[in-house]
Order: C-alpha cells, then structure tokens, then sequence
C-alpha cells in the first residue's frame, strides 16, 4: 500500500471538523480522544487538533508528527469509510510512536464497532440504540435538556 499523506486522506476545512464535532461519537484512553463518522467513501481520513495546553510548540509538533506517522504507515490496519479526529490529552506526556499507534488502532477500531451497530441497530430495529439520537448511523448521547433541568432534581431550602 502507498505509504503517502496526500491532502484526499486530510481534513482540512472548519465545515469538516465542525460535521465529525457535530456527530459526537468518539472515545478516548489516557492518550488520545478520536472522534469519528462515516464519509461514504472507500478511503479514511484524519485531522487533528494539537491545543496549546498540550504543551509548548515543540511538543505540540511532536505530537502532530507522531499522529501523522501512524496515520499514515498504518492507514491499511485502521478501519476505512471514516473521517477521524485526533486529540492529544492534556495529562499524556512525551508518548511513544508505539503507544500512539496502539492507541490510535485500538480506538479507532472500537468506533467502527460503534458506528456500524448504530447503523445496523437503525436498519434492523428503525430506531437508535438505546440513548443515541433518532438520526441514522450516529451515536451520540441525547444532549442535555436545553433550560438545564434535570429530572432528578430536588430544590434545596435555603440556608442562612
């Protein structure tokens, strides 16, 4: 398999990042958090996000080369048809290219686990699995009732 990064394998633009955002599936370990979503195509693709919190710039770099290696020497080992973004911790310091790789296989494997029972779950069923959204294929967690009440709330008395 070609080994390259070419820009096709790369998200690029705000309105990508913001689609895989918007869907919400992801998972993390103590490296890495991978959000994930289907893009209807036969290939993957990723972006990544290096916040300053992460460290300073020689660090964030680092972490983008590491990302970017992995992606890219391990893309025939990493499920296709998605779109994945990539997030250092903040806690994770000085990673291996072995942890990362590991890491970024093994989250990104449980998301296409994930994502395809959705879309099974949707076929089969015609419904969501259990706390996911009504929309096919997604599976993110019902958001947080909009006035910020929450069904178990008790008014506590005042105290003074």
């Amino acid at each position: 398999m070609n080994e390259r990064f070419p820009k096709t394998l790369r998200l690029r633009k705000t309105s990508q990042f913001d689609r895989v955002y918007k869907h919400r599936c992801s998972v993390a370990d103590g490296l890495l958090i991978v959000y994930a979503m289907p893009n209807d195509l036969a290939y993957s693709r990723l972006g990544f996000a290096v916040s300053r919190k992460v460290g300073n710039a020689v660090v964030r770099n680092r972490w983008k080369r590491l990302i970017r290696e992995a992606f890219r020497r391990n893309r025939s080992q990493l499920p296709s048809g998605l779109d994945f973004i990539l997030l250092p911790k903040r806690g994770a310091v000085d990673p291996t290219y072995a942890e990362i790789l590991a890491s970024l296989i093994r989250l990104t494997r449980k998301l296409e686990y994930r994502l395809r029972n959705a879309r099974t779950a949707v076929k089969e069923t015609g419904s969501c699995p259990t706390g996911a959204t009504d929309r096919p294929g997604v599976c993110q967690r019902k958001p947080p009732d909009p006035g910020g009440h929450h069904e178990k709330t008790e008014a506590k008395p005042e105290t003074r």
